[in-house]
């Protein structure tokens, strides 16, 4: 757990994170894969939200 204070688990490669979580996709690597989704997630219903605003007003 020690390395994942140092190093942004949202740049690490599913192998580096289980080398964090020491062999299996662990509490880290569940965080990271939620965060990186979510973060998708709001991406596209942004956009989604933006374009919908765009067509109404036109």
């Amino acid at each position: 757990m020690t390395i994942a204070k140092y190093v942004n688990i949202n740049e690490l490669s599913a192998t580096e994170l289980k080398a964090v979580n020491g062999g299996a996709v662990g509490p880290v690597g569940a965080y990271a894969i939620a965060t990186a989704v979510a973060a998708v997630a709001v991406a596209a219903f942004n956009a989604g939200y933006q374009v919908g605003k765009d067509l109404a007003a036109s």
